[in-house]
């Protein structure tokens, strides 16, 4: 065997040294090397996204601030993470995803399917979010907003506030569940800034929305999120109580949880009170005079005509009548008088249930045809196609756990989905982590589309390659 002459192994050293240099200040710089191909991760709860995006980060395939969120999805996923409880102390994790020192495994089992993405905001990952929905979403006006979520000082919580503590429409989606604050009562602030887009009735995206869409994503890094029940959603809640209780009585529910009370996170404690509590159960005279009831006719009494969820007009109807017509809905799932020994409401259901019920009767609820559906789809690989850059990594949620996506039309709408984004970036990879009882299955299409020989046009109007 030759030895290694001392100059090549002089040399060899000397390289060794360069590359442990070159790599210290490589991770000095926090510098990031983006993945070859593009990577997709099909999820089924929305939060799972955290995961891929964190194991991203972790391996510095993306950058750890300043990344751009669009969003396709028929809900905002923008609440905060619940309450302390006795399984878990959520208050003590938001400090530790300020400063990005956390543990992935605590802070993701925190995190529920509509509250993951502040959390990356407050992590200082994404600065900027584009939620992009279909016309039967009116969780969130659309426009443009310049928002600070942080920690509240006096609870531990996330809260919301407006830059510089502007008066927006906006902070009502926060406002609805007391989550909402002013900046002097925040304390770990990260600013960012809130775009919402929607399509048009018939599923098509107008030109001034695809304008804008594309300059917001024209420059920067972006991670693209998608939710398949963008293209059609089922409210699930909506549809067990309607088809256990009646469409009347839900549409009561939603008559009571919609009304636009000043202090609404006020009025849906007493609403959860009287349930809970079972003061439903008591006699019309004793229920009124309850002291929760009197408190609630009193909040009813200062409701003006309003807007709903669809922008029609509302007359409130009388305080009183509205609290007995809770009375009735309550009373109508759990009688005031059963045989325990006997089925009954009580086997199956809960006092929570109903509030439940009627905190989600805002959720959206619209089943597309396919025409509308490829509308959508197609507008958006429009889109796309007016990008300069791929996404960073792309997540793909088929909400099958949760029944948001339309089971009728999950296996269709995931292969179209998925077909879209493996033609639009071809040599894409796909992972599957979404739990295999609730999958929605990638069909192989009838007919295969060519590939992509050009994914857009320069100003001037010349073709530009995919490859590029």
């Amino acid at each position: 065997m030759s030895s290694i002459s001392s100059q090549k192994r002089k040399s060899i050293f000397s390289t060794k040294a360069y590359v442990s240099t070159k790599r210290q200040k490589f991770e000095k710089k926090g510098q990031w090397t983006p993945y070859k191909n593009l990577e997709i991760t099909v999820i089924d709860e929305h939060n799972n996204a955290l995961l891929p995006i964190w194991r991203a980060l972790r391996d510095k395939r993306i950058p750890a601030k300043g990344v751009k969120l669009m969003h396709f999805d028929s809900h905002p996923d923008m609440g905060f993470l619940d309450d302390d409880d006795e399984e878990m102390k959520r208050t003590a994790v938001v400090p530790q995803v300020f400063e990005g020192k956390f543990n992935v495994k605590e802070v993701h089992e925190a995190t529920c399917i509509g509250t993951y993405i502040p959390v990356l905001v407050l992590q200082g990952l994404v600065s900027e979010v584009t939620w992009v929905c279909g016309n039967w979403c009116h969780q969130m006006t659309p426009g443009t907003y310049e928002l600070v979520v942080g920690r509240c000082k006096e609870t531990g919580r996330m809260k919301m506030a407006t830059k510089d503590d502007k008066r927006s429409a906006i902070i009502d989606y926060w406002m609805s569940d007391g989550t909402a604050a002013k900046l002097h009562e925040l304390d770990c602030q990260r600013p960012w800034t809130l775009n919402v887009v929607r399509f048009n009735k018939s599923g098509h995206m107008s030109d001034k929305n695809k304008q804008r869409l594309i300059s917001l994503f024209k420059t920067g890094e972006w991670i693209l999120d998608i939710d398949e029940d963008y293209l059609s959603c089922n409210n699930p809640h909506g549809i067990e109580f309607r088809a256990n209780f009646g469409d009347e009585t839900y549409n009561q529910l939603t008559r009571i949880f919609d009304v636009e009370v000043k202090d609404y996170y006020g009025y849906w404690q007493n609403l959860e009170k009287l349930t809970t509590e079972n003061v439903y159960k008591l006699s019309k005279s004793a229920f009124l005079k309850h002291d929760l009831t009197q408190e609630m006719i009193k909040q009813l009494a200062k409701v003006k005509p309003y807007k709903d969820s669809k922008g029609v007009w509302v007359e409130p109807l009388a305080p009183e009548e509205t609290v007995l017509m809770y009375q009735k809905i309550c009373l109508k799932v759990f009688p005031r008088n059963v045989d325990p020994n006997k089925w009954n409401c009580e086997d199956i259901y809960e006092n929570g249930d109903i509030t439940e019920t009627g905190e989600m009767t805002c959720v959206p609820h619209h089943i597309s045809q396919i025409p509308e559906i490829l509308n959508m789809v197609n507008d958006t690989v429009d889109v796309f196609c007016h990008l300069n850059k791929r996404p960073l990594l792309t997540t793909v949620a088929t909400s099958r756990a949760d029944r948001y996506l339309p089971d009728p039309q999950a296996d269709l709408i995931n292969t179209l989905v998925l077909g879209m984004l493996r033609r639009q970036w071809p040599g894409a990879r796909t992972t599957r982590t979404d739990i295999p009882d609730n999958t929605a299955e990638d069909m192989e299409l009838s007919h295969p589309k060519p590939p992509l020989l050009f994914r857009g046009k320069t100003p001037s109007g010349k073709r530009i390659p995919v490859s590029r």
